[in-house]
């Protein structure tokens, strides 16, 4: 995994611009528990690897508590859920690309398999899109500071 390459974001679609139709997309409410554990398991393995982290600011937003936003597309209206998933200090920068494949082999499973690093001098800025339903896993780490996880399910079908 190379860490540093740029790849235009013009080139790339927003992160609630899925190819398929919203009604063929998964729909919100598995999305979102998909996500939610993807990441709980993420934060366990860096504690497992890089011993136990002090994680702040994760989120209790979820889409089964009503906690989510609407968007529209021609077909019709959808939900989206956006929340932080964490942040730690305790991790080196040498440990990046490391935490990148934890994060991968996570998110690819879920349809989050088009990375993107955008990362510069200062910062590592990495984004997991999963190009057929939408969505993103950000992933940030300013250089020899914390590090923070944040996902959007992407705009999904839901159910009344």
């Amino acid at each position: 995994m190379t860490i540093g390459s740029t790849t235009s974001m013009v080139e790339e679609s927003l992160f609630f611009d899925g190819s398929r139709p919203l009604a063929e997309r998964t729909d919100i409410a598995t999305a979102d528990w998909a996500l939610a554990r993807a990441m709980e398991n993420i934060r366990a393995r860096i504690d497992h690897e890089f011993g136990s982290q002090a994680w702040e600011n994760i989120s209790q937003t979820r889409y089964d508590s009503g906690d989510y936003a609407t968007c529209t597309f021609p077909s019709g209206e959808g939900r989206y859920t956006s929340r932080d998933e964490g942040m730690t200090f305790g991790l080196a920068d040498e440990g990046f690309p490391r935490v990148l494949e934890i994060v991968r082999e996570e998110v690819e499973p879920i349809g989050y398999d088009h990375m993107i690093d955008s990362s510069g001098s200062a910062w590592f800025y990495v984004d997991f899109y999963n190009r057929p339903d939408g969505g993103v896993v950000h992933v940030t780490k300013a250089r020899g500071s914390g590090l923070i996880l944040q996902v959007n399910t992407g705009c999904r079908p839901w159910e009344d």
